[in-house]
């Protein structure tokens, strides 16, 4: 049982506090500064220019880092053998550090799910709809391209991080003209699929819709692992409360 809900007695009580106290403590001193500091980098600022390094974004939440780390040893009594949120959390905390503490571990399978000490994210593409006008569609996501035209074509897988940097998605109308998009960096892929409107079929598939002014192409998409498509606004929205209460 964990120990911040020990008991009713005045024992229980002063050790609950106790025990609050210190994951407050360690919280605050191992965990959220270095929290703080990613918040301000892309894609935890989806706006940002500036880019988390893939060796911080690894040393916070892969295995062994920081995060996992402090929920292993801290929290991960309180979040039940599935992982999942349970009562005593929401008793103990705040709202706002249990809806974090569940995007963490969201963020965490999501990348680190082949139980390697290093990030890892594929993704599939395949073209399923666009406007009449266009010929074609150019996609390269880090050396990787995708299939430019309709049609029973395989998937293009994209694994991440890819070889090289960047990414760009570039339309052809039939009238010879283009436009597009481009992207820098190592985390391209994502700053790409923030420009689509993605909806889930199932927690492995669904599709992402890019809009050229009045063009847009439809891809479909797929992750290699469940619930890896639902990580897109965890990134985006994940942050380091101040304060587990």
């Amino acid at each position: 049982m964990p120990l911040l809900v020990a008991g009713c007695s005045s024992y229980g009580t002063t050790t609950q506090d106790g025990a609050k106290s210190e994951i407050e403590e360690q919280w605050r001193n191992k965990v959220y500064p270095e929290c703080a500091a990613l918040k301000e980098r892309y894609p935890f600022s989806p706006d940002a220019s500036k880019e988390v390094s893939l060796t911080s974004f690894e040393d916070y939440f892969g295995p062994g880092g920081t995060w996992q780390s402090f929920y292993q040893e801290y929290l991960q009594a309180y979040w039940g053998d599935n992982g999942e949120s349970t009562k005593t959390s929401t008793t103990v905390f705040s709202d706002d550090f249990v809806k974090q503490v569940n995007a963490g571990r969201l963020i965490q399978r999501a990348f680190f799910s082949e139980n390697g000490p290093r990030a890892n994210y594929r993704m599939s593409f395949k073209p399923s709809t666009m406007s009449p006008s266009i010929r074609r569609v150019l996609m390269n996501v880090g050396g990787t391209e995708g299939p430019s035209t309709l049609g029973p074509r395989l998937w293009a897988e994209v694994s991440w991080p890819t070889p090289s940097p960047g990414a760009k998605l570039v339309v052809e109308r039939l009238n010879g003209d283009s436009k597009g998009y481009e992207f820098a960096g190592d985390w391209a892929l994502f700053r790409m699929l923030n420009k689509a409107h993605i909806t889930l079929d199932s927690n492995e598939s669904g599709q992402a819709r890019f809009d050229f002014d009045e063009l847009n192409v439809i891809y479909q998409i797929k992750v290699a692992h469940p619930s890896s498509l639902n990580v897109f606004q965890a990134l985006s929205e994940y942050h380091c409360p101040e304060t587990i209460q």
